[in-house]
């Protein structure tokens, strides 16, 4: 389960041995589903109704009390199953590591017919707004069919049983480890287990027959029936988790992610003496590849004998030739593949449509002969026409993997004798007659450059302020907690003398190397660009970089000033001439310009006729960054990718602020064709609309996402500087706001068109009628001091005109230089919810409208408003209703319950959504006019 922050992994586990007996609720934690804490036992078998073993069972969060309860099936003293009550000690404990049982147990009985034999792991229970009642299945099988027993309570004590089963087949015997929660119709995130509505299903898992089977269907709650759309074991579909060993399976809602989180039981496949000696499996690799087909002329006939895919897989397994396929994966293979396990692919054609056969053949995993061990097989619902994707999961022991992005899953236990560490490979394969293409593959292990984030930073070793530039260096298995290494690079040679400031790293296939490139300030008072390279590549942290013996690379000569000619970006190549390319960034004749670079071996590089672009309406563009971002999905792009579905971004830094454009590049003619130019008199394009300067992004393939970071100027003394040292960590505070209604929205004052400007003239203290509203941070208690993040709602022409405003103007009481106040316009339509997200650390805020439509990040240097007292208060100073929608606070890793206070002149209204429930609560927070 999911509580306040935590997650809870309860499991049945044997204190004394890897097998089967003494069952008991074992209990860990965890801050992410990564790394866990193993905690003592949750329920131990002590008492006459659970002396057999504590079984399985759900937890459930009752609202109101805000309660986690456990029902779990007991084996009792009389040898029959029974369902228990058990409930945290201590609430205030984060971690609930103490957990009693209900006096009142055993609250569900096998009566009234009921096999007591077959009767056990109840589900995580629902409720209706309607009625206020609980609802929970137990599994179990009526006259040798398996059904799920429906129970009802008001107060999770008293069950009673309804007249029907909410499901039953005929065609299976006893269901174990019953499931049931709704999926949305018309969208991917999760749904808490109590939701209902219009565009809601629901999902019925039942365990049998060593498999997990599900059904979707339609639940009228009020009726208590299900619907199925179609039934268990349907000779036409027979829908399962997993086409592989996976059983017994338990789903949760994670609130935080707004995701429905599934585990399972991997069964082992090796005998009791070796799972005694293992003792567990191991921490996972991960691979994600992706095969295109060039053509689908010649795809070989489905042998119609063989429509059950498990059997289509051992006849035409992994050896077996056929036209396309079997292409895919070797995994956990030894190097002469003695020991290999395959996960592959090979098409057909039925009835004039394609099949896609997915099978993962265990038959060589191990020179040791296995119980169990077989080949395992699913149609893919994908059309081979497209992509088909691959991602496997890979630990000691078990191979888990998913086809077409999860259509179709099969996990297999394997158990090489061989293939375990440094000896074990992954190979990619075809053999079919036909050529595949592998479009994209990508494979992580836990070490990373793989695996390993690496942050160079300008830093002076000696001082807080300019001088003694080096390239520090920092790295991190997950962008929070950071090992401090050795400098990467200091100024030591006549071409670097003078500093070495900024630039990029790239990563060179095929020797899977990186490369620095930098610019270094020369003996001559010259800009002069350089290359640096790791020293040691088998070291996973890359603490030594080493300067190639030929620098500089590249020189400002042909009419480049000097003086202007710094911050290569990261160098991207394109597969049709095999040519790397690069930006500096640069003035020409008094304007901004990003000259392009090209070159083969990143040693020679050549200067093209022209820069890439440049403008007459900026000076010097220093740290430009260009790179690719999709029109057809939400994922970042590494930097080399081009396509039809592409656009090209081009940042510049200039006038103390990242400017951006969108764009066309053609890489054939060198040519970015904008969009709309910089400085264009109706759009200006910034990352940030405070204090963000010289940014630098990186395409992060682990995650998918394109990762950018910033400078964010001091705006303090530089003696205050030094005393500080640095900044602090962050809270992270995220709230929605509702406006009921939008009439009477305010003119926009026409002399008032610059945001900044507005929100000076319109300040947080300045009353309106939408607005301002938002919230007040690094907040002494008493107001004295505060940095106020609010929105204000216009209308000009007709139209509405969203305001953000970051106030810093009160956020110390001593004055700082270059306090101020920022603005933006947020393209945000008020009659949505307007959402804000805050991230704060000592003397920083950071401050994303609208999900990132706009951004300020603004310093700040509070004397009374640090630690416990600094608060956060939420205010409305407008005439009009506002509504906080949700509010979620978090400090550092841990997560925690934040007062929230209502300031200010208007009524501000919260709306917090009770877990568990399907209804939402009203909170009214009036105010005074104080």
């Amino acid at each position: 389960m999911y509580y306040k922050g935590v997650y809870h992994l309860f499991y049945q586990y044997n204190p004394y041995s890897a097998v089967w007996g003494n069952i008991s609720w074992a209990h860990s934690v965890s801050y992410d589903l990564i790394d866990w804490i193993h905690l003592e036992n949750a329920i131990n078998p002590t008492e006459p109704y659970d002396v057999g073993g504590c079984w399985s069972g759900s937890a459930t969060i009752i609202p109101g009390d805000d309660k986690p309860v456990i029902l779990y099936t007991g084996d009792n003293s009389a040898d029959q199953q029974v369902q228990n009550l058990a409930m945290p000690k201590n609430l205030s404990d984060p971690l609930l590591r103490e957990w009693i049982k209900s006096s009142h147990n055993p609250v569900l009985s096998p009566i009234n017919g009921i096999d007591p034999k077959n009767y056990r792991d109840p589900t995580t229970a629902w409720r209706r707004s309607f009625d206020e009642t609980w609802r929970v299945l137990i599994g179990s099988q009526i006259d040798g069919h398996g059904a799920a027993i429906l129970y009802k309570s008001k107060d999770f004590i008293n069950w009673k049983r309804t007249d029907k089963p909410l499901h039953s087949s005929n065609k299976t015997g006893m269901w174990e480890c019953p499931d049931f929660y709704p999926v949305s119709t018309q969208g991917q995130n999760g749904l808490d287990t109590s939701v209902d509505g219009e565009d809601v299903k629901h999902v019925l898992k039942a365990s049998f027959h060593d498999h997990d089977y599900y059904i979707i269907g339609n639940y009228d709650s009020k009726m208590e029936t299900f619907r199925a759309d179609v039934d268990f074991m349907d000779k036409n579909v027979q829908l399962r988790y997993d086409y592989g060993v996976f059983y017994a399976s338990k789903s949760f809602y994670d609130g935080a992610k707004k995701r429905r989180v599934l585990w399972a039981w991997v069964t082992e496949a090796d005998s009791e003496s070796n799972d005694i000696q293992k003792g567990w499996s191991g921490l996972q690799a991960d691979i994600e590849v992706s095969f295109d087909l060039p053509d689908l002329n010649g795809v070989e006939l489905i042998d119609e004998r063989l429509l059950d895919p498990q059997l289509l897989c051992r006849e035409k397994n992994a050896s077996i030739n056929g036209v396309f396929g079997p292409f895919g994966l070797l995994v956990l293979a030894s190097k002469d593949l003695t020991e290999q396990t395959a996960i592959f692919f090979r098409i057909f054609k039925r009835h004039e449509k394609y099949v896609v056969l997915m099978c993962s053949d265990q038959s060589r995993s191990s020179l040791t002969i296995r119980p169990k061990e077989t080949i395992f097989g699913s149609f893919l619902d994908e059309d081979p026409n497209q992509k088909i994707s691959l991602r496997t999961l890979i630990d000691r022991s078990i191979v888990e993997s998913f086809g077409g992005e999860g259509r179709s899953c099969i996990t297999a236990r394997v158990y090489p004798g061989l293939a375990i560490g440094e000896n074990s490979h992954i190979y990619a394969y075809n053999n079919g007659t036909k050529s595949v293409t592998i479009s994209s593959l990508n494979a992580w292990r836990p070490m990373y450059y793989k695996g390993v984030y690496h942050l160079f930073y300008q830093y002076n070793p000696y001082s807080a302020l300019w001088g003694n530039i080096s390239w520090a260096h920092s790295a991190s298995y997950d962008l929070i907690d950071w090992i401090h290494l050795e400098n990467a690079i200091n100024p030591s040679e006549p071409y670097d003398v003078g500093g070495c400031w900024s630039g990029s790293a790239t990563i060179i296939p095929g020797d899977d190397k990186p490369v620095i490139l930098y610019t270094g300030g020369s003996s001559a008072d010259q800009q002069v660009q350089n290359l640096a390279m790791p020293k040691n590549l088998s070291d996973p942290l890359l603490r030594e970089w080493i300067k190639f013996s030929n620098n500089p690379v590249l020189s400002p000569i042909d009419g480049i000033d000097p003086k202007n000619y710094r911050d290569p970006t990261t160098a991207w190549r394109r597969s049709f001439d095999e040519t790397w390319r690069v930006l500096i960034g640069s003035q020409i004749d008094g304007h901004g310009a990003a000259i392009l670079y090209k070159s083969k071996d990143f040693i020679n590089w050549k200067r093209t006729d022209k820069p890439l672009h440049s403008s007459n309406k900026t000076g010097m563009w220093e740290c430009p960054d260009f790179y690719p971002v999709s029109t057809q999905g939400k994922n970042g792009l590494d930097t080399s990718v081009d396509g039809e579905d592409v656009k090209h971004v081009l940042k510049a830094s200039f006038h103390d602020h990242d400017y951006y454009i969108l764009g066309n590049y053609e890489s054939k003619m060198e040519t970015f064709r904008a969009d709309v130019d910089f400085m264009d008199e109706n759009v200006q394009l910034r990352y940030d609309y405070g204090v963000f300067y010289a940014s630098k992004s990186f395409y992060d393939g682990a995650k998918k996402r394109r990762v950018l970071w910033a400078w964010v100027t001091e705006a303090d003394s530089e003696s205050d500087d030094i005393k500080k040292g640095w900044s602090g960590l962050q809270a992270d505070i995220e709230v929605s706001f509702d406006l009921p209604d939008l009439n009477g929205v305010e003119l926009i004052d026409e002399r008032l068109l610059d945001p900044q400007l507005l929100c000076k003239e319109k300040n947080a203290s300045i009353n309106g009628v939408f607005g301002p509203f938002g919230l007040l941070v690094l907040a002494s208690m008493d107001l004295t001091e505060q940095t106020a993040i609010f929105f204000r709602v216009f209308k000009r022409h007709e139209k509405y005109v969203v305001l953000m405003c970051s106030d810093q103007s009160r956020s110390s009481l001593i004055t700082r230089p270059k306090e101020t106040i920022f603005g933006s316009f947020l393209d945000v339509d008020p009659n949505q919810k307007i959402p804000l997200r805050t991230l704060i650390d000592r003397s920083i805020v950071e401050s994303f409208g609208g999900e990132g439509r706009s951004c300020i990040t603004a310093r700040v240097y509070p004397e009374l408003a640090i630690g416990k007292n600094s608060h956060i208060y939420a205010f409305n100073n407008g005439t009009k209703s506002v509504t906080i929608s949700s509010l979620n606070a978090w400090k550092e890793e841990q997560a925690e319950c934040v007062e929230v206070r209502q300031i200010g002149g208007g009524t501000m209204t919260q709306r917090r959504r009770k877990k568990g429930a399907g209804g939402v609560a009203e909170m009214e927070l009036q105010s005074s006019s104080s």
